[in-house]
């Protein structure tokens, strides 16, 4: 396999893996939004690339610990 090759199917892998996050957390706000919420905490590991794409949507996304070595998210709207 060329470098190229295993760079493009990393790449393919790494986007799918972002979408995937990304709706998951979408979900999150409108379900959380139709109960009249203006934030989620979100618990797992939130990846940069949805990070910047969040905060680019107007969303204010804060980090703090949660437990020991242990971070969550605020994403507020």
């Amino acid at each position: 396999m060329k470098a190229s090759e295993a760079r493009e199917i990393a790449s393919e892998i790494n986007s799918a893996r972002v979408k995937a996050e990304y709706d998951v957390i979408k979900q999150e706000i409108r379900k959380n939004a139709h109960k009249g919420n203006f934030s989620i905490v979100f618990s797992d590991s939130l990846l940069e690339e949805n990070k910047t794409r969040l905060i680019e949507e107007g969303y204010d996304v804060k980090n703090f610990q949660s437990g020991m070595n242990e971070y969550s998210y605020e994403i507020k709207w």
